[in-house]
């Protein structure tokens, strides 16, 4: 990674989170401490008197005392400062010309410019070809020619304000130019992310139309929020009328982008058409049936999440990151949750053919959460913020979470006295600038400057549930070690063999295994496998574990646990909460190295019953 790439990544990682511990912070780098440590002291060097980060305590610090030219960098002035030394930045200017020329652009003019040789142009230029696959654009070379750019028009504007932007000025663009712009726009509670963005959409916009490359259709599940509203259209007018041009309809449709992509207010219209969205939350439904055989509330799932999938599906539609306010610990407090989120995410890359970034699945994950706790109903959606600061830094942070998350949940601001007088066993989540007293407080603890350091929480949340008095009553539990074997068909066979003698279920339940796993196998990448299926003729949930010493492969994943599932037809809510710990105690095994080391060589029941009710796994 270049460095001024590893500048940016500490900087909008302290931007969001104004404290980080030094080992947390290594940890979301992956970087060793000393390095670490040189590149905050290069990236203060380079601050010089507009902020500084500082290490107290074994916990970074962001200061920031100039912030307009602080949102100066945010926006990419150290790329843009950077030199033709760094391979982004030519792979950046090497893009911008295959864009802004009109003519075959010829790689002996990009070394001149560049000042680098001809083989390092040319490995520029595949590392670009590769990073372009993700906006399904070509370099095309032809000899004699020169390269040229192929690709959907939207995918090229997309490319150019990620990437060209990200390194280059809207040097077509005078201050005057993005002054006027911006006291143009509607008010919409703008934050600077979205004027950046919107100055950027306005520029490719026009240098596009002005080479004759404008849009000529509609953009495939994006409907424009603004259309018909009065301040949108005089701003449009205006754009045309200050810079001499006419937008087509399409045009005025993409312009609009920026203010579409975010869940602030009540901004979708009561004519918003809903198929797309509808018909991806019932492939979502479908793909987690299919991969776990899980009960929820599909309605109230859905009226927590429409609004975010819906601004969700735009971000991915214009490849645009959501700011990280949660970072990545989700995954740890959530295992099942954020299973289900992958499993959405899976379904939204193949209807949108996008990437969706980890950090979408966090939010995601949230909204499963929600639905699947069995603590908090999905009707009682309240959210205490506690701040140690003024009411202002708290709205601040509502207003940041609101953004997130959507206005459907009831958030409330308190200061640490004013909290200590709440019932906190009536809110969801507590999100705090300040430690709270976890000893009294049996709800998941959010530290907004600690980066989710919060692991254990999730155990004290649910402690009744881990240790359930049902379990050894409703669950068939058994394990086997198999040091035999040399595909990951001969476990099944081998398990499935085990539990009918075992259990007296019928032979069907083995071709139901088999016929499942061969429409979609349940093999995951952190080597666990769970095959399940529905049972008709046993009453009690089966979990038979298969702790797998033979070296088994299944399409290049290796398999160390294996835990065979079998749902019984029948079910009440006991049986589906009980369930639904068990694939959370899947997951959080999954997601720990050294509890899944701990189940793969436990050879007591009564321990491994332990392992899956502890409060590591549950």
């Amino acid at each position: 990674m270049a460095l001024v790439d590893r500048w940016y990544e500490i900087l909008n990682n302290l931007y969001m989170h104004p404290k980080i511990s030094q080992a947390e912070f290594e940890a979301g780098l992956k970087t060793s401490r000393q390095t670490l440590k040189k590149n905050i002291q290069l990236l203060n060097q380079e601050l010089g008197g507009i902020a500084s980060i500082t290490l107290e305590d074994k916990v970074y610090h962001l200061t920031i005392k100039d912030f307009a030219a602080f949102k100066k960098i945010l926006a990419g002035k150290f790329r843009q400062d950077t030199d033709f030394n760094s391979s982004n930045k030519r792979q950046a200017y090497i893009l911008k010309q295959l864009i802004e020329d009109q003519e075959a652009v010829i790689i002996d003019d990009l070394t001149e410019v560049t000042t680098v040789s001809r083989g390092t142009v040319n490995n520029d230029i595949s590392h670009l070809r590769q990073e372009l696959t993700d906006y399904h654009l070509t370099i095309v070379g032809t000899p004699n020619k020169g390269l040229t750019l192929e690709g959907d028009e939207l995918d090229i504007r997309t490319a150019y304000v990620n990437i060209v932007l990200s390194y280059f000025k809207e040097d077509q663009f005078t201050i005057k130019d993005k002054t006027h712009l911006l006291n143009l726009a509607p008010n919409f509670n703008m934050t600077n992310f979205t004027k950046d963005l919107l100055l950027k959409v306005v520029y490719v916009t026009l240098l596009r139309v002005r080479q004759g490359h404008g849009l000529t259709s509609e953009i495939l599940h994006y409907q424009n929020f603004l259309q018909g509203q009065e301040d949108y259209e005089v701003f449009i007018a205006e754009i045309e009328d200050y810079f001499n041009l006419t937008l087509s309809h399409y045009e005025y449709q993409y312009l609009a982008y920026p203010f579409n992509i975010y869940n602030k207010e009540d901004i979708v219209p009561e004519s918003f058409n809903s198929a797309f969205v509808d018909h991806v939350y019932q492939e979502v439904l479908q793909a987690i049936q299919r991969d776990l055989a899980i009960e929820f509330d599909q309605e109230k799932l859905y009226q927590a999440m429409r609004n975010h999938l819906i601004f969700l599906i735009r971000r991915l539609l214009f490849r645009v990151n959501s700011e990280d306010l949660f970072f990545h610990e989700v995954q740890k407090q959530y295992p099942l949750s954020f299973t289900l989120a992958e499993i959405t995410g899976q379904v939204l890359e193949e209807v949108l053919d996008r990437e969706v970034p980890g950090i979408e699945l966090s939010y995601l994950s949230l909204y499963f959460e929600l639905v699947i706790s069995r603590q908090v109903s999905l009707k009682s959606q309240k959210i205490a913020i506690v701040c140690h600061t003024g009411k202002g830094t708290a709205r601040l942070i509502k207003l940041q979470i609101q953004r997130i998350l959507g206005t459907s949940l009831e958030l409330s601001t308190f200061s640490e006295g004013e909290f200590n007088q709440e019932d906190p066993s009536q809110y969801f989540a507590i999100f705090t600038t300040i430690p709270l007293d976890k000893t009294r407080i049996k709800r998941p603890i959010i530290q907004l400057d600690n980066l989710f350091d919060e692991s254990y929480i999730r155990s004290q949340w649910n402690s009744v549930q881990r240790h359930n008095p049902l379990f050894s009553q409703l669950v068939y539990l058994d394990f086997l070690t198999l040091d035999q074997g040399e595909s990951y068909e001969d476990l099944l066979q081998v398990m499935t063999d085990k539990v009918i003698e075992e259990t007296g279920v019928s032979a069907e339940f083995q071709q139901a295994i088999f016929d499942r796993e061969a429409i979609s196998d349940k093999v995951f990448d952190q080597g666990i496998a769970m095959p399940h299926t529905v049972v008709e003729d046993f009453d009690q949930i089966i979990l038979f574990i298969g702790q797998v010493e033979a070296d088994i492969k299944e399409k290049g994943r290796p398999i160390d646990l294996v835990f065979l599932l079998g749902i019984p037809s029948q079910t009440n809510q006991v049986m589906d909460e009980l369930l639904i710990n068990i694939y959370e105690a899947i997951f959080a095994v999954a997601n720990n190295q050294d509890l899944k080391a701990l189940l793969k060589t436990t050879h007591s029941l009564e321990e491994i019953q332990d392992i899956l009710q502890g409060d590591d796994a549950l």
